[in-house]
């Protein structure tokens, strides 16, 4: 066996094409394995500031002050005590350079658990910092779920609405579209509430790339506590198409896991249920995952082998529970992620057409496309800003170049009129921007009446947003 030839660490090798199946779920570590400060570097250790990098490892800043405001006094202190320029970070898994600033970067982290909620309206408030998975069970705890969650939970509240993150079903929005109101502080330590009584600020302020002040509160209109029941089916990509074609109007959510050169697609569904509980047994194959990708990487001409392998090994799984437990599935194994999503009614085309792109082209790619759907909405810069989407979201493990992947499928993804989730890597200029979206300069100009000094903005975001300042 060759020196570079990863080894299986555990002979049970049928976990092998389930972890494959689920990479897209990978985005997180555990809290205690992604802390987003790195340990100083350099001979004399601690003498060095501390540096901040994302969950991939794919982005990287030494900036010249960390702050973990407790409240808002505090948080207002940090603020105006300094001229430097401001950016937040939550669970550092977002991958394009929207985080990363030399000035002064803040957590709130220590602003977080549930403040209050209405058991009538089923609406619930948290603090920015609330990891998404606490939010999700507190709701729970207090007979509220979340209309809908994305297929990760450990990021914060903030970055989460700020980015559009969503889950998928073609009649549910994203979290942003779910924000009711929220509390946020300008870098001259005013607190604005946000809220219905002011539409195009809400709108504005829901997605608002972290460019507008930092966020302290968040209220979500939630629903009734509610149970889902997960289905999972295999079947090879034409099929799985015409399923997914087929059924998307029947299901609450739907997703697919395409496996381009093995031929192959994993479907998934969640719908209501007042079934008992099934609960499966969690297998650790994180492991195995990590083992396949590093086997790809050094083994190209094995990928194809392990995709059409992936029959044999995912079986027709059904779980049931709590909104709280089904939508997500933590995972450990690392990736760089580009996602786009184009108009729903033209999804499925695109997504045939990015697979055979893949599978002409001389990439290397093990992850799966995956694709869903979310509703239309109404906050200015969502990538489902008034018209319902289809997201195709592309992964690299994060030891291999993505470039080439991500390069190869962009240019169509644009010119099938995509928008790039903000959190995943992209190449969207401010021209791109322009024709896109049509709130785009009112944006801007929202963003210099509350941030008048640009302190809110990296260099990515100033470049985004044209120079504004």
């Amino acid at each position: 066996m060759s020196p570079q030839t990863p080894k299986l660490p555990d002979p049970n090798r049928r976990l092998l094409l389930k972890a494959a199946s689920l990479a897209p779920l990978a985005t997180l570590a555990p809290l205690s394995a992604c802390s987003p400060i790195a340990t100083p570097q350099g001979d004399q250790a601690g003498t060095e500031a501390p540096q901040w990098h994302n969950w991939s490892g794919s982005q990287g800043i030494t900036p010249s002050k960390f702050g973990y405001p407790k409240n808002e006094t505090e948080l207002r202190e940090l603020l105006t005590s300094t001229d430097l320029p401001v950016r937040c970070f939550g669970g550092s898994h977002s991958f394009s350079p929207l985080v990363p600033n030399q000035g002064l970067m803040i957590s709130v982290e220590q602003m977080s658990g549930l403040i209050r909620h209405d058991a009538a309206l089923h609406t619930a408030t948290f603090g920015a910092g609330t990891r998404l998975s606490n939010a999700s069970r507190l709701a729970y705890e207090n007979g509220q779920s979340f209309i809908n969650q994305p297929d990760i939970d450990t990021q914060s509240l903030a970055g989460a609405i700020s980015t559009a993150t969503h889950g998928t079903g073609e009649k549910l929005p994203s979290l942003s579209a779910c924000t009711q109101a929220l509390r946020l502080m300008t870098p001259d330590g005013t607190a604005h509430v946000i809220d219905e009584s002011n539409p195009d600020l809400l709108n504005a302020a829901r997605t608002s790339l972290g460019s507008f002040g930092v966020i302290t509160e968040i209220t979500f209109q939630n629903a009734a506590a509610y149970r889902l029941e997960e289905t999972t089916r295999v079947r090879d990509i034409r099929e799985a198409m015409d399923i997914v074609e087929r059924e998307r109007h029947q299901h609450r959510s739907i997703e697919m896991f395409v496996f381009p050169f093995g031929n192959r697609a994993i479907i998934k569904t969640l719908d209501f249920t007042d079934k008992p509980d099934l609960k499966l047994i969690p297998e650790d194959d994180n492991a195995t995952l990590e083992w396949a990708s590093k086997l790809s990487m050094n083994h190209a001409w094995l990928t194809s082998t392990i995709q059409r392998a992936l029959g044999f090994f995912v079986t027709e799984d059904v779980r049931r529970g709590p909104s709280s437990q089904l939508f997500a599935t933590p995972r450990t194994v690392r990736f760089n992620e580009m996602e786009y999503t184009v108009p729903a009614e033209n999804g499925l085309a695109v997504l045939e057409e990015a697979v055979t792109m893949l599978k002409k082209s001389d990439v290397n790619v093990f992850f799966p496309i995956e694709y869903r759907y979310t509703a239309a909405e109404e906050s200015w810069l969502s990538p489902f800003y008034r018209r319902a989407g289809a997201s195709l979201s592309f992964h690299q493990y994060y030891e291999q170049d993505y470039r080439p992947v991500f390069d190869l499928v962009e240019p169509m993804l644009k010119a099938r009129n995509g928008r790039p989730h903000w959190g995943k890597l992209n190449n969207f200029t401010t021209a791109d921007a322009r024709r896109a979206y049509e709130r785009f300069d009112d944006f801007i100009a929202l963003q210099k009446q509350l941030d008048p000094q640009g302190r809110m903005l990296n260099d990515y975001m100033k470049k985004l947003l044209g120079g504004a300042s």
